[in-house]
């Protein structure tokens, strides 16, 4: 019996200012990347129950603060942890964030084996819930060693066949990247999000060979076999379309654009 599995990205992307859909609880991992301040870091940062930096991410985020009106010290929306090796972590973050209300706990991982965001989620699944959604909030910062290194954990943080680890989503300011296990995927994609949401999406085989069909892009596919140096799947999304369907045989990555306004 094939698999099915249902995705609501609204959940973690709807306006900060409206009520949570669903109720999705997910933890926000912020890379050592250059953050906006647009609506989709403040309703990221907003609607996430746990909020922590990977080493130089906390500098990202104090730059933000110092740069905009973002204010942390009288809500309750503050940053929980910074953690990783720390050899980013620059003085007047790390005294910022460990100074607020309710200050950010500083946990030093020096073992040199694992990059800091391998550190930073397993911190949280071992102080939050086992299973609970990630959201990844970087770039590949003009380093496409970089960008496979973050699209490599999409696969090492939800292994076996149905995410009973949680699921992952691996979001930059142009994209928002899953990791579609072999079964029958339903992604709903537009539902009152405020236009963050776009309609140019990509399924691409990072591994094996897929069979894959489709239902909701301008273009839909039907068995059609993916492979990388082959053919790969990029189209829109249907006009009117709130959910599209994809049918796999095999793990493909799945990717459509953000607005980032």
């Amino acid at each position: 019996m094939t698999a099915s599995f249902e995705w609501r990205l609204i959940d973690i992307l709807h306006d900060a200012e409206s009520q949570r859909p669903n109720n999705t609880e997910f933890a926000l991992i912020v890379l050592n990347q250059p953050l906006r301040a647009g609506r989709l870091f403040e309703s990221l940062w907003r609607n996430a129950q746990v909020r922590v930096a990977a080493d130089g991410g906390a500098n990202r985020l104090y730059d933000l603060l110092q740069s905009t009106q973002y204010h942390l010290q009288d809500q309750d929306v503050g940053l929980d942890a910074i953690v990783g090796d720390l050899d980013s972590l620059r003085l007047p973050a790390k005294q910022y964030f460990t100074s607020l209300d309710k200050p950010a706990r500083v946990i030093c991982e020096p073992d040199q084996n694992f990059y800091d965001l391998d550190k930073a989620l397993s911190w949280v699944r071992s102080n939050y819930a086992a299973n609970m959604d990630v959201a990844i909030l970087g770039d590949f910062g003009g380093r496409v060693d970089h960008g496979l290194r973050q699209i490599h954990y999409l696969y090492v943080f939800q292994p076996g066949p149905a995410y009973a680890d949680g699921r992952v989503f691996l979001i930059t300011s142009q994209n928002l990247s899953i990791l579609l296990k072999p079964g029958h995927h339903q992604i709903l994609v537009q539902e009152h999000d405020g236009g963050i949401i776009g309609k140019s999406v990509g399924v691409i085989p990072v591994g094996k060979p897929s069979f894959i069909t489709t239902k909701g892009l301008h273009q839909d596919a039907k068995q059609l076999k993916i492979v990388l140096g082959e053919r790969i799947i990029r189209g829109n999304v249907l006009p009117g379309m709130s959910t599209i369907e994809i049918e796999t045989s095999d793990d493909v990555l799945f990717t459509i654009d953000v607005l980032d306004i």
